[in-house]
């Protein structure tokens, strides 16, 4: 990709000290130009201060952006900028060694519009990587973000912790066949643009999500196998007032499979946790009520198939548990183990429990 030509305008010079150079608000300008003027790496320190940025910021590798805090660090992506607003310098090679820490980010996603020229699905992220290795996004809050707030495109080693995301045209975090990922945020009023989900990740092996969901249009916690098989998963938070808590929809060609879930999926509008072409999938540990319709459903083409549900609260949903298409082999126990022994009960043994704990 190539990097941008805008030349260093600020009249302030960027004060540096070994592999280290200090920024303040008025030296956006040398953002611009990172990969020509350090092409091995640097670790940026921003000041406090609000920095508007009006185009993308190209990122070689072995690059930190550090800021002075969330509150007292802001970068700001200037109204009808149109684009992401990081990126990784080589999307085709790739690159290794990013950090980013210790801001805030406003995305304007209202002014935000896709132009004539942008033919990709994606234009404006806050952080966009592709092909990338060894990212870290820890202690970064987004907001206002017209797409993605962080998307991941074939990328391997990925953080993104102690990150609260909010008003986002689409997701919080989303993937293409991105692996090794580790996920700890907070994402709320997400699908803003159209219906999104707000963590959403598409392919990869070995992955742990955590995540506080609430008041998104599409799915709180979206598995999905579409671009590449999605294997060894673990996920746990909560989502509420979503269209679904945690939606597992697989590819029917391409496996979506261990997967282990906990936690509190209630008061959605349609289905706590959905399992469509998924198999070998674990709820334990789970509080699943209030829902609009399903509380757990197996289906899909494939059918959610060889799962288990344990140590799980299933209540109060028109039906608790349901299974339908070509999903079979699936368990839900029940019964409290000290007082009578573990109960197996094969979900097509019955149609709608009063409760399963």
């Amino acid at each position: 990709m190539a990097r941008p030509s805008n030349p260093v305008t600020s009249g302030a010079r960027p004060s540096s000290q070994g592999n280290s150079i200090s920024i303040g608000p008025a030296d956006v300008a040398a953002l611009y130009r990172l990969g020509e003027t350090f092409p091995g790496g640097v670790t940026i320190h921003l000041g406090p201060g609000d920095y508007v940025i009006g185009q993308t910021i190209y990122l070689p590798s072995n690059i930190a952006i550090i800021g002075a805090g969330k509150a007292r660090t802001r970068i700001i992506l200037a109204p009808a900028s149109h684009c992401h607003l990081f990126t990784n310098l080589d999307h085709k090679s790739g690159n290794t060694g990013l950090t980013f820490r210790d801001f805030s980010v406003e995305g304007n996603g209202d002014s935000q519009e896709r132009q004539p020229h942008h033919k990709a699905l994606t234009f404006c992220c806050a952080i966009y990587m592709k092909n990338t290795r060894r990212v870290l996004i820890e202690d970064v809050d987004f907001s206002d973000i017209r797409q993605t707030a962080t998307h991941f495109n074939g990328s391997e080693g990925v953080i993104v912790r102690r990150s609260v995301m909010r008003k986002l045209g689409w997701s919080g975090v989303s993937t293409s066949g991105t692996s090794n990922l580790q996920v700890d945020v907070t994402v709320s009023d997400a699908g803003r643009d159209e219906m999104h989900s707000a963590i959403h990740l598409d392919g990869g092996i070995g992955v742990h999500c955590r995540a506080d969901v609430s008041a998104t249009t599409g799915n709180g916690i979206m598995l999905d196998s579409t671009y590449s098989a999605l294997r060894n998963v673990v996920v746990e938070g909560s989502a509420s007032g979503c269209k679904r808590g945690v939606s597992l929809s697989g590819s029917a060609v391409k496996p979506l499979e261990v997967v282990l879930i906990s936690g509190k999926f209630c008061d959605n509008a349609e289905i706590g946790v959905m399992v469509s072409n998924a198999q070998y999938v674990t709820l334990s540990g789970c509080e699943i009520t209030g829902n609009g319709e399903v509380g757990v459903l197996f289906q899909g083409r494939n059918g959610g198939r060889d799962c288990i549900v344990f140590g799980s609260e299933i209540s109060g949903n028109p039906e608790d548990v349901k299974e339908i298409h070509a999903s079979g082999g699936n368990w839900v126990f029940s019964g409290d183990v000290a007082a009578d022994g573990l109960a197996a009960i094969n979900v097509k043994n019955f149609a709608r429990p009063a409760a399963v704990r």
